[in-house]
């Protein structure tokens, strides 16, 4: 079996280089074309102080920022613009 070809990327940007997977911000950064660390307001960069996966932390978080903790309602499914049904 070839081996693959050589990554056109430089490996500083590169995420097949790595020994790990890339992070959260890495694939926002590559998917949405943003930088999450970059802070709207100042311009200067955030950095991350904490990380809960505890349920009732998260929501006490959440209360404080006056933000819901529920989940939103879903919404009913639907067909593309433009289609009436499917016919059969």
């Amino acid at each position: 079996m070839p081996s693959p070809p050589p990554c056109a990327s430089s490996a500083r940007t590169c995420a097949c280089t790595s020994a790990t997977a890339p992070s959260w911000a890495e694939l926002l950064a590559r998917v949405f074309a943003t930088d999450v660390w970059l802070c709207p307001h100042c311009g200067g960069r955030r950095r991350l102080l904490t990380a809960s996966q505890e349920p009732a932390a998260i929501r006490k978080v959440l209360a404080a920022m006056r933000l819901s903790a529920d989940a939103p309602e879903l919404a009913a499914a639907r067909s593309p613009p433009g289609e009436i049904g499917i016919e059969f």
